[in-house]
C-alpha cells in the first residue's frame, strides 16, 4: 500500500500561524506579519468576528493596497515619456506621490476594505498534498488555509510542499 501524503500531514496550526481581526489597519497586520518574519511566515489570515475566515493576504497584497493608483501603468504614461518606458511609468508616479512620506497615513487603510480584492483558496486536511501544490501554483500563491469541519485549523505553505517532495526524493 502507498503512503498519501496528506495536507493535515503538513500543517501550521493556525494559532501558530499570523492572523488578525478583519477590523485591523494595514499597518497592525504588517507589525503582525514583522513579529513571523523570523519564521518566513508572509501571509496573514483575517477573520471576522466569528472567527469565519475572510482572506488571506500577503505582503505584497498589504503593500499594493496602499497605493492602488501605483499599479495603473496607463496613469500618466504621456508625461514621463521618455524618462522611463511606459510599463515603468507607476514607478514614477509612485515617487511623484511621495509614497514614503505619506505611507504612514496610507497605512491606516482598514482591511476590511481591501478585502474583496482577495480570492481565498483553502484546501481540506484529508485533501492530498498534490492537490495543494496544484491549487498552489494555478492561483500563484504561496499559501492556503486549511479547513476541517467548516474551521480553519492552519495553514500549508509552498516551502511545507517542498521540504516533503525533497525529502521524498533523497
Amino acid at each position: 500500500m502507498q503512503y498519501e501524503l496528506k495536507v493535515k500531514d503538513l500543517l501550521t496550526p493556525v494559532e501558530e500561524y499570523p492572523h488578525i481581526p478583519h477590523s485591523f489597519t494595514i499597518e497592525e497586520a504588517l507589525v503582525e506579519l514583522r513579529n513571523y518574519s523570523d519564521r518566513g511566515y508572509r501571509h496573514i489570515l483575517v477573520f471576522d468576528e466569528r472567527f469565519h475566515l475572510v482572506a488571506v493576504l500577503s505582503v505584497r497584497d498589504l503593500l499594493r493596497a496602499m497605493e492602488p493608483e501605483f499599479f495603473k501603468t496607463d496613469a500618466y504614461p504621456k508625461k514621463y515619456e521618455g524618462y522611463c518606458p511606459p510599463e515603468d511609468a507607476s514607478l514614477a508616479i509612485m515617487w511623484q506621490m511621495s509614497f514614503l512620506r505619506d505611507c504612514k497615513k496610507k497605512m491606516q487603510k482598514p482591511i476590511n476594505e481591501i478585502m474583496p480584492f482577495n480570492k481565498i483558496t483553502t484546501v481540506n486536511a484529508d485533501d492530498p498534498v498534490v492537490k495543494a501544490l496544484f491549487l498552489m501554483l494555478k492561483e500563484d500563491v504561496n499559501a492556503l488555509a486549511i479547513i476541517e469541519n467548516n474551521v480553519v485549523i492552519g495553514v500549508i505553505r509552498l516551502v511545507n510542499i517542498l521540504d516533503a517532495i525533497l525529502e521524498k526524493c533523497e
